[in-house]
């Protein structure tokens, strides 16, 4: 509220103290107020009706309106809160029927290509292939984890998405288009053996993935979420984990040669046998996690990694990278 808005109701109070004090001085000139004992004017025997009497008369009527008001506001905010939770309802729904409508378009798509098309028969560079590979992008950009798993068991199933090169259907990265696989959900899918080399994938919900003998070869995994995943056996080399959330990850017998770990959350990992050789481990957390043969051979950290209590990295052949400190400003010799 502003100064000017305040100053009607601060004159309007001061006005009723002033009314008040002098109802109850007993001044008959301020009779009219009905305030403390009634004092007549002079020659003035009857009594006339005063402020009081008439807000007395107004109070109930006051009282009936206001709860009148307040009950119809109330009421009315009630049906607003309804309306709300109407309309969030229908619109789940409507994106519960759109994201089904979408999942049966490209298995009925996908089935013609099978079917009529000759998708199993293709050959890599096939424009049918094409055709498949671009429809199951665009769809799992926007169906959420369960429908995803639907597309992946359907392509395992129709024997299209094969580890590799063989995959008919591959979401590796090309030499003309870069796969952006960023925010789409494969939290639990079940992705054994895909190939996404060099896939964009920063970002994305990977929680409970199983991604086990995967290729995932120059992948970027940037700030992506792992949690609980499994990716034994998976081919990381020269991957960006930098940030990424793994904490609780299966990584036993991973390639992660030259990956970029920096950062990354490593609590609880299994990492047996795992092979980090050359990799960026500097800030990383492994605390908690098992070590047991693995391969730290020209893999580089710093004082803000943490290992595991009574891990020595130096003798698995981790290197400590020191901070250089800063230059110090050159003076110049006057001679």
């Amino acid at each position: 509220m502003t100064r000017t808005n305040k100053l009607p109701i601060t004159i309007a109070i001061a006005l009723f103290l002033i009314f008040l004090a002098g109802g109850y001085s007993g001044s008959y000139y301020f009779s009219w107020t009905g305030f403390g004992d009634y004092a007549p004017p002079p020659g003035v025997k009857e009594r006339g009706k005063t402020f009081w009497d008439w807000l007395d008369l107004l109070i109930i009527p006051a009282v009936l309106a206001g709860g009148a008001l307040w009950l119809n506001r109330r009421e009315r905010e009630a049906e607003q809160v309804l309306a709300d939770q109407r309309a969030k309802a229908e619109h789940a729904a409507a994106e519960e029927r759109r994201r089904e409508d979408t999942l049966q378009k490209y298995l009925d798509t996908m089935s013609e290509l099978i079917l009529d098309r000759g998708l199993r028969e293709s050959q890599p560079g096939d424009a049918v292939r094409d055709i498949a590979r671009a429809r199951t992008l665009s769809v799992l950009r926007v169906l959420d984890s369960d429908r995803n798993r639907t597309v992946v068991q359907f392509l395992r199933e129709a024997e299209l998405f094969e580890a590799g090169e063989a995959a008919i259907v591959n979401l590796a990265n090309s030499t003309l288009e870069r796969v952006e696989l960023e925010r789409i959900n494969f939290q639990e899918a079940d992705l054994r053996g895909i190939n996404l080399f060099g896939a964009d994938l920063h970002w994305a919900s990977l929680n409970g993935v199983k991604l086990s003998g995967a290729i995932l070869i120059g992948t970027n995994l940037s700030g992506a979420s792992l949690r609980g995943g499994d990716l034994s056996e998976t081919h990381l080399v020269e991957a960006n984990l930098s940030q990424a959330d793994l904490r609780r990850t299966n990584l036993s017998r991973t390639l992660l040669g030259t990956a970029n770990l920096s950062g990354a959350k490593l609590y609880g990992v299994n990492l047996r046998k795992a092979i980090l050789t050359r990799a960026n481990l500097n800030g990383a957390d492994l605390s908690g996690s098992v070590l047991d043969e693995i391969t730290l051979t020209g893999a580089t950290y710093d004082t803000t990694t943490q290992w595991p209590p009574g891990f020595d990295p130096a003798a698995a052949g981790a290197i400590l990278v020191k901070t250089d400190p800063p230059p110090e400003d050159k003076i110049d010799n006057p001679d």
